[in-house]
């Protein structure tokens, strides 16, 4: 509807706005529109009379000082809805407003002259309806951004309940409440959903209603914070804390919770993980056992047919999978990584399964994902930067093999220019092929930049400290 509206408005504005010109040329003899309608049929004449007798003006006369104030709203609103878009609320009453009084105008006009009706006038609804469809169009195939990639605003019926923490609402309000709720922006309203007022949540999307200090100390000290988890029983009396997988801000609080021994991670599901305080004796959660699940249900969304235009993505399945590796976890997330890249590969997919193999000591196993990435996006540079990481780690896996490892080390400098780790390993490789000349190079290109452990590395290998700088 807004859609429709706003386009409807943005057609009807030039309009409005030849109020002026329509007055000018009044004042020169020369007849507007609304004047040769009236100048035509007697029936044109009458209609016109009744028009004005109820109190409905022409489109030159909506096009007066009066009728400029819709305009302004209009495009204040607009201004407002560009960088928030729940502000495209506001786009509606003002379209409204700017639309009556020329649709009216309009629609008298052709009462009076139908033959002389404008094509234009018959023809916006008609792109009004065809904004309308097309919108609705691209938000069921996925090409329309949400708020944050993680959670796809594809249109449905009912909560997504992959994306929504609707059964950590339910897990809280079944468990006896000891203390109050901590928990992340995203997921607040969903709590409120199911437990208010029985229980309040710690925030929640009416950013209105805190103090900035508030919301400052909520993204510094609590979320991103590194101080001991215990503190937030101490200062805010939180017994449970539910972390939506799908917020952007909630990976360190998760992490820290994880390794701290006052919490334990209760709940787990495919929207959100529940942390309850260990001393109040709830059954510690299966981690192993809950992401096999979540894993074998995970799935590829596509929410409109691929041959319809439809987007598939692997979110927000993956997003248990960030969770995971937050958690301490990343072989249980890459398992779900590769499940959701056997489906459909995908460049997050790609790049997810390379955080989570490098954590998990694995990273030479994701250079092919990477290299189909890197076709896909040739112009991306996280999608470079990993893979020419992956090809190091994989080069340096086959040292014992010189003639192995140096392509993919010719490779990972193609990629990142005078990366020092990358040139002393070439050196090596090329000392051990007999051409000193080429190893000495490079290794004198490299140390100035190499850091220290590097450097350490580098002495202690017996083909490569004789070709270092002295």
């Amino acid at each position: 509807l807004t859609a429709a509206l706003f386009a409807a408005a943005l057609f009807e504005l030039p309009a409005l706005l030849a109020g002026a010109r329509a007055a000018a040329a009044r004042g020169e003899g020369r007849e507007t529109r609304t004047q040769a309608a009236a100048r035509g049929e007697e029936r044109g004449a009458q209609a016109l009379t009744s028009a004005r007798g109820e109190g409905r003006g022409t489109t030159a006369q909506a096009s007066g000082p009066r009728g400029l104030l819709p305009a302004f709203l209009f495009a204040g609103f607009a201004v407002l809805a560009v960088p928030v878009v729940r502000n495209t609320a506001l786009l509606p009453p003002a379209a409204l407003l700017l639309l009556a009084p020329l649709w009216s105008a309009a629609a008298a006009e052709a009462g009076a002259s139908p033959r002389r009706a404008s094509l234009s006038r018959r023809g916006v609804p008609a792109l009004a309806v065809a904004a309308f469809v097309l919108c609705c169009l691209l938000r069921l195939a996925g090409w329309l951004a949400p708020g944050t990639y993680r959670a796809p605003g594809w249109t449905g019926l009912g909560v997504d309940e992959r994306s929504v923490p609707i059964a950590a609402a339910e897990f809280v309000a079944a468990r006896p409440a000891r203390g109050k709720i901590v928990n992340d922006f995203q997921s607040g309203g969903a709590l409120l959903r199911r437990l208010y007022p029985a229980r309040r949540v710690f925030i929640a999307g009416n950013t209105s209603c805190y103090p900035a200090s508030f919301l400052e100390t909520y993204r510094r000290e609590v979320m991103g914070g590194d101080g001991d988890p215990a503190d937030l029983t101490a200062r805010y009396d939180a017994d449970v804390v539910v972390l939506a997988h799908a917020a952007m801000e909630t990976p360190k609080l998760a992490a820290r919770l994880a390794r701290s021994p006052a919490w334990r991670l209760a709940h787990l599901d495919a929207a959100a993980a529940v942390f309850v305080r260990a001393a109040d004796g709830d059954a510690p959660l299966d981690l192993d056992a809950a992401a096999g699940r979540l894993t074998a249900e995970a799935r590829v969304s596509e929410p409109w047919p691929a041959w319809l235009g439809g987007r598939r993505s692997p979110f927000p399945a993956l997003n248990a999978g960030l969770f995971l590796r937050a958690a301490g976890r990343p072989d249980l997330a890459l398992r779900l990584g590769e499940k959701l890249w056997s489906e459909a590969p995908d460049v997050e997919t790609a790049t997810f399964c390379a955080g989570a193999a490098e954590e998990a000591g694995r990273l030479p196993e994701a250079v092919e994902k990477l290299e189909w990435a890197r076709r896909e996006r040739p112009a991306d540079d996280a999608v470079r930067t990993w893979l020419a990481r992956a090809l190091f780690a994989r080069a340096a896996a086959r040292l014992a093999e010189p003639a192995a490892a140096g392509p993919d080390l010719e490779r990972c400098l193609a990629l990142s220019p005078g990366e020092p780790g990358a040139q002393l390993l070439l050196a090596l490789v090329r000392a051990a092929e007999g051409r000193a000349d080429e190893a000495r190079r490079l290794a004198a290109e490299a140390w100035p930049r190499a850091p220290a452990p590097l450097r350490d590395f580098a002495r202690r290998d017996p083909r490569l400290a004789p070709v270092l700088p002295r």
